[in-house]
């Protein structure tokens, strides 16, 4: 399969280019190799792949496999963000909310915190509850709406 996802790859295929990453990144069929799999995730985020954008948003916050970089983790998760993938957005809103590689904003935060949520979205839902429980991000404590999202992630998909 490695030599099939890496000829249709070498092609051009983005959702190939993604899959060749995430394979040098698990070391399924091909050596694990940080450096190769941020060169496909580079590849296929190019042409607007989400996931790979998401995902080097991962490296770059994360300094797996590439020098830590938490502005550009920011500028990938904002591209993947504005596109509707809300792995993304509820990174972005991290990000805002401990004014890492972004200025802090509560209001930025929320917003992206609430697409990721809304878009069913986990550990959005459960970071929007526990924002409402506990006041964050400049919500007054909202116990209803708090049991409100925590039941939205008991019984989310994911």
């Amino acid at each position: 399969a490695a030599q099939w996802y890496q000829k249709a790859a070498g092609q051009g295929n983005a959702d190939a280019q993604l899959k060749v990453g995430v394979m040098y990144y698990l070391g399924q069929g091909v050596p694990k190799d940080p450096a190769q799999t941020a060169h496909w995730y580079n590849l296929a985020a190019a042409q607007g792949n989400l996931d790979a954008q998401y995902r080097l948003g991962v490296m770059n916050e994360t300094g797996v496999g590439v020098t830590t970089d938490v502005v550009k983790a920011a500028q990938w998760y904002q591209k993947a963000a504005d596109r509707g993938h809300p792995p993304s957005a509820l990174s972005l809103g991290q990000l805002y909310a401990r004014g890492e590689g972004v200025k802090k904003s509560n209001r930025h935060a929320l917003h992206w915190i609430r697409v990721a949520a809304e878009a069913g979205n986990k550990n959005g839902m459960v970071l929007l509850g526990q924002s409402y429980e506990n006041g964050w991000l400049g919500l007054a404590p909202n116990p209803t709406e708090a049991r409100k999202w925590y039941s939205k992630a008991k019984h989310a998909k994911e």
